[in-house]
């Protein structure tokens, strides 16, 4: 009975018995912040790459393939992404009678180009008739996170809407 006392009123080891319960817990909750850290940072990279490659692509007057191809691996560079992991279009369209018009567009694979049948008109911004716009819409994959994480995570998918800055319209030649 002495020794059940005894044993009862000994409290030495209980921190670690503490520090043992505590600890998977609080590793779960530091993963789960760095995870979390690890999406907002890549969906804020995604957005900022868009809006340069539209800001860019707004103070041109003209545009030719390789131009954009280049604007293309621009945002690949920013996003440290593979090509595989990017959809990425840039098109200009023009507002005519009320509607939207596709004057012209550069996709790259998988992506497809613009038509005026998929023009996105909910999404748009306000223009007036004969003003142009340029949208520069881009999705990545945030792959690198899935294979360490197993959670369902979307793509980010970026639209950014540019009006020409020097021009009414930019054209796009061969």
């Amino acid at each position: 009975m002495r020794r059940l006392r005894e044993f009862r009123k000994d409290n030495e080891g209980a921190a670690a018995i503490e520090f043992a319960f505590l600890v998977p817990i609080l590793l779960v909750i530091m993963f789960a912040a760095v995870a979390l850290y690890v999406l907002f940072r890549d969906a804020k990279i995604a957005e900022k790459s868009t809006f340069t490659v539209g800001d860019i692509v707004s103070r041109k007057t003209t545009v030719d393939v390789d131009f954009l191809k280049s604007s293309y691996e621009l945002f690949l560079r920013m996003t440290e992404r593979p090509a595989t992991d990017v959809k990425f279009r840039i098109s200009s369209l023009k507002k005519d009678k009320g509607a939207f018009k596709v004057d012209w567009s550069y996709a790259v694979a998988p992506q497809v180009a613009l038509k005026d049948a998929l023009i996105p008109a909910a999404k748009l911004p306000l223009v007036s008739d004969g003003d142009s716009l340029v949208i520069v819409e881009t999705t990545v994959n945030p792959k690198s996170f899935k294979t360490y994480f197993p959670i369902g995570v979307s793509d980010y998918q970026n639209a950014e809407f540019v009006r020409p800055r020097f021009t009414a319209a930019i054209s796009k030649t061969n």
